[in-house]
Order: structure tokens, then C-alpha cells, then sequence
């Protein structure tokens, strides 16, 4: 069976197993060298035979260096010609892999052919993508298949749901499979083989929203050694802040972490709360938080109707809030 995605007003779990006791470093390291090991040594159509042989309502080819699974139910009622990318699209993958998922919070709709009547985008904007619509975001429009795939920031990003069918790459089940988080060879050519830091950000984002999630996650080795200890722009690290706090206050505290542990932010910085008043500080308050704890509202309520300079906002608001504290 597929998740059952109606719209985003809500997240919920769906079929997350809870360990029974403490799985430490060593154990998840041994798991990782046998799983590895596995997959070395079969072929991506001897893998997917394996994990598929007990779903009858499942079928897949291989075409290029893709799969192609096709289901009898559809995942979404979509005209055709509609999709769906992202986090809702990842999730469908990872059922039809027979891995724990979480629910999506969000559906990103796209388009490979004409509307398929006037004001469909828009009513299915509305109906799907709830919350991204009221922000402006609507049906993305895609010129192919291929443009699609030959243009994504991350191998689990490589996936793409049409109605009744997932297309994904080869690589995006490989990682999928062992909850690698590595960046695609598109976005690295983008950077003269090396990783931008908008994709920096992201990939230390995707890493601990994946061990928030399933409890477990890798980066790979070439990505993890361009990110220690690099320079991320302040406002990329804002905007993953941001969808942090999106997911949960325990996500964004464990982002805090794993920047701090990169040594890309002081490790003086002991909360979220922290790095935000760090981060406006070096933005000139040119970001605002859509999803951070009530006293960044405050800040940036402030910073909308007042005449002072943003340095003098800045004082004053960490005068009234952090009186007496080091911020």
C-alpha cells in the first residue's frame, strides 16, 4: 500500500518503527559494511525483485538507468499529465521500497503537458499544496523527463510520482535504501565538482531531518569532507534554520548541532534562539523567519514598523529579551 496524501494541513506518522532498545554508533557502522557489502555485489534489478516479491499490486522495469515502477491504485486523483516531486514523492518511493516513512508535510505539484483545463493548476494548487499556495507557490511546469532528472540538487531528490507511476534513478534507490544523503552529480558540475553553500546547508538540513525522522542517516564521505569546517553564507544557513524549525524545535536544535560540530558556526552558540539573533545580525535583518518561535516575530514586527537603523532594532529588541544575558 501507498501513503494516503489528501493535503498538507497536517503531518502525521505513518508506520515509523520504534527501536526497541538503543542502537549505539559501532552497531549502526557494522549494519552500514553489511548493508554496503549487499548492495555491491547485486545488480539494481536483483534488488528491487528482492524487496518487491510480496507486492503484488507492484510492478517495475528498468529503463536508462531508471526504474520505473507502475502501481494499480493510483497514489493521487491527478489528470494526466500532473505529478508530484519533493518530500510527498520520496515517501511514495520509500513504501514502495517497504521502508519506514514519514508523511509529508507539503505536496509539490508539477506539469509535463498543457493544463488540462482552464484553472486546473490553480484548483489543484489549492487543493494539494494548501499552505506553499498562500505564499504564491503553484503547479511547477517541467519541459521533460529528462530536464527534470538532469537538474536535481540530491540523488534521494531524483524521484518523480506521474499518476500511477514512480520514475526514479538508479542512484536515488541505491541511497534511498541506506539513507545516504549525497549531493547529485548535476549540482556538484554546477560547482566545478565541488558543493555551493546553498546546497551545504541543505544537505546538513536533509541529514539531521533524516535521523530526526528514521533514526538513522549518512552523509557521504566526499560531501562530508567539502563541508567541514567551510564557509556558508549566513543567509543559506537562515533558510534552513527556518524549514528546521518547520519540521520541529528538536530538528533545529539538532542543525545548531551539526553546524557547530562542522565548526561553520561558534560553538559559543548554545540555542537556536542563539543562531537566529546571530544570523540577523550578519544579514542585516534582510530574512524573515516564517516558522521560528514566537520572540523572532516579535523581532521582525519590530524591525517592519519602527524608524529606527536595523543595528539600533537589533539593541533594543536583545535589551528587552536578553537583559542581563551574553547574546
Amino acid at each position: 500500500m501507498f501513503p494516503v496524501i489528501e493535503n498538507n494541513s497536517e503531518r502525521k506518522e505513518v508506520s515509523v518503527l520504534k527501536p526497541e532498545k538503543e542502537i549505539s554508533f559501532l552497531d549502526h557502522k557494522k549494519d552500514r559494511i553489511i548493508r554496503d557489502r549487499f548492495f555491491e555485489h547485486f545488480s539494481i534489478k536483483n534488488i528491487l525483485n528482492f524487496l518487491t516479491r510480496n507486492n503484488g499490486d507492484l510492478s517495475f522495469k528498468i529503463e536508462n538507468n531508471r526504474v520505473v515502477f507502475e502501481s494499480k491504485n493510483p497514489f493521487l486523483e491527478l489528470p494526466d499529465g500532473y505529478g508530484y516531486k519533493g518530500g510527498a514523492a520520496r515517501a511514495v518511493l520509500r513504501t514502495a521500497l517497504g521502508l519506514n516513512i514519514i508523511s509529508p508535510r507539503d505536496i509539490d505539484l508539477i506539469r509535463l503537458s498543457d493544463e488540462a483545463y482552464p484553472g486546473a493548476d490553480e484548483e489543484l494548487a489549492q487543493k494539494y499544496m494548501g499552505a506553499d499556495f498562500e505564499f504564491g507557490d503553484g503547479v511547477e511546469c517541467l519541459e521533460s523527463v529528462d530536464e527534470y532528472f538532469n537538474s536535481r540538487d540530491f540523488t534521494c531528490n531524483e524521484v518523480l510520482v506521474l499518476k500511477d507511476k514512480i520514475i526514479v534513478s538508479e542512484a536515488c534507490v541505491r541511497d534511498t535504501l541506506r539513507n545516504i544523503i549525497r549531493v547529485s552529480c548535476y549540482e556538484k558540475n554546477a560547482w566545478n565538482n565541488t558543493l555551493g553553500p546553498k546546497v551545504m546547508a541543505k544537505a546538513l538540513r536533509f541529514y539531521v531531518q533524516h535521523i530526526s525522522d528514521f533514526g538513522y542517516a549518512e552523509l557521504a564521505s566526499d560531501d562530508r569532507s567539502c563541508i567541514e569546517r567551510a564557509f556558508i553564507n549566513p543567509f543559506w544557513i537562515a533558510v534552513h534554520l527556518d524549514r528546521a524549525f518547520e519540521v520541529s524545535n528538536e530538528v533545529a536544535e539538532k542543525f545548531l548541532e551539526i553546524l557547530k560540530r562542522f565548526e561553520i558556526v561558534d560553538v559559543s552558540i548554545s540555542t537556536p534562539e542563539e543562531l537566529i539573533i546571530y544570523l540577523m545580525n550578519e544579514i542585516d535583518g534582510d530574512f524573515y523567519f516564517r516558522n521560528a518561535p514566537q520572540t523572532q516575530y516579535d523581532l521582525e514586527s519590530e524591525s517592519i514598523h519602527s524608524t529606527m537603523s536595523p543595528t539600533d532594532i537589533f539593541e533594543d529588541f536583545c535589551d528587552k529579551k536578553y537583559f542581563g544575558h551574553t547574546y
